[in-house]
């Protein structure tokens, strides 16, 4: 025990290129395993290190003692003569590193020793391999099935395996033995098990990188990808806006006669990807994700995000969209409720609310229908807005004297 076999110095070179452990770190391993082994057969013995040259493989361990006139507990203390012998010019009261004799530490601790050594070495290799995938979360790279379990697929991603749960495939893609695809690192975590990676088809960011890829001017920022709102394996839309008046985002990112929008989609069997320029003009926005659909107007309630979305009765149905993707991804897209209608519905909607705002107006005392009809035409639709009106203001409009309001503010008030 006293050097290790003249073998083992290129074993740890080996090691160092194969498992990308430092030839240091291996040996600063091998001397903790060493002072674990000996403490367990010398639990008695206490502050014990090792040291290994790495030139040579000579092994030294030691542990500090206290000198002393006469020793009671060989454990901790030496004697002055001894530590003398040892040491030369010390006194009683030094602590002295002393070395430890290992012509008892047999075959079984050498081979303790090991075991540690390569379950240190398995760890760290663990912990080499998360750290160089957890730094690849949230990129795509590419992959070959290598396996099925149960649904899920498993794939070979370089020196990893990556699994790709069910709730992270697309409903419509076949996946079997032998495919490959590129797929969406989600997550990477270290388990007792060592690094586990979590890819995805169906995460919409996926899109992004792949356009990083397939457009310069994304990867190098002049476009940006602002949002993305995907039904995956059937249609995404793409929010875009560019950096430099002179470029043109979806003119770019759709490439000469498609090419580059379609090296996208052809990943994903064909999804149909719509482009739409990004504007801070709310308006704007929402008309430019419900495309191709013409919108006449649009009718925002900023407090409560809603939007009223207003067309014509044949673009109606490309509003909304088969089964309701359109709406539902411009939905997504901009961050707005779409409430679309036709010119028609939404005239019978007023009409319903103006009928309703009427029938709670004429229940009040001292209004009839005719005050009623004007109070609503002039803004009053509702209970909390009458509630604000002063005298003057109902005073100002047609029909209303003074009597006439003060008892409608009167009844209002005895409305809390």
């Amino acid at each position: 025990m006293e050097n290790l076999n003249v073998d083992f110095l290129p074993i740890l070179e080996q090691i160092e290129r194969d498992k990308g452990i430092a030839r240091a770190t291996l040996v600063n391993m091998i001397e903790q395993a060493l002072v674990s082994t000996f403490k367990r057969y010398n639990p008695k013995v206490e502050d014990v290190e090792a040291n290994i040259n790495i030139d040579s493989g000579q092994i030294t361990l030691h542990t500090k003692k206290r000198v002393v006139q006469r020793v009671t507990d060989a454990s901790h203390e030496v004697s002055l003569s001894e530590a003398k012998l040892e040491y030369g010019d010390v006194k009683v009261g030094d602590e002295i590193e002393f070395k430890i004799d290992t012509s008892n530490f047999g075959r079984i601790a050498a081979q303790t020793a090991k075991q540690v050594l390569i379950q240190k070495i398995r760890e760290t290799e663990k912990e080499n391999l998360y750290n160089e995938y957890k730094e690849k979360e949230g990129t795509v790279i590419s992959g070959c099935i290598t396996k099925m379990i149960n649904n899920t697929a498993i794939f070979e991603i370089g020196k990893m395996e990556a699994i790709l749960p069910i709730r992270e495939q697309i409903e419509n893609e076949t996946y079997s033995q032998g495919n490959y695809m590129k797929v969406y690192i989600t997550k990477v975590e270290l388990t007792p098990r060592g690094p586990k990676v979590i890819v995805s088809r169906k995460n919409p960011e996926i899109l992004g990188k792949l356009l990083e890829l397939e457009v310069p001017e994304v990867y190098d920022g002049t476009i940006e990808v602002k949002v993305i709102a995907r039904n995956a394996g059937n249609r995404s839309k793409i929010a875009v806006s560019s950096h430099n008046v002179k470029v043109d985002p979806v003119g770019s990112v759709v490439g000469v006669r498609g090419a580059r929008v379609r090296a996208v989609t052809k990943e994903f069997g064909d999804e149909k990807i719509d482009l739409v320029p990004y504007s801070d003009n709310s308006s704007t926005y929402i008309e430019n994700a419900l495309k191709p659909a013409l919108i006449d107007s649009i009718f925002l309630d900023e407090a409560n995000h809603n939007a009223e979305v207003v067309v014509a009765d044949d673009q109606l149905p490309l509003a909304i969209g088969k089964g309701g993707s359109n709406v539902k991804l411009a939905a997504r897209l901009t961050g707005w409720h779409l409430d679309i209608k036709t010119n028609a519905q939404r005239q019978e909607a007023r009409a319903e609310e103006s009928l309703a705002s009427l029938r709670i107006l004429e229940n009040i005392e001292g209004i009839n229908k005719n005050i009623a009809n004007t109070l609503l035409s002039a803004g009053y639709a509702d209970i909390p807005v009458l509630k604000e009106a002063t005298k003057e203001d109902l005073m100002g409009l047609q029909g209303v004297g003074e009597k006439t309001a003060l008892k409608i503010i009167d009844a209002v008030k005895a409305l809390d």
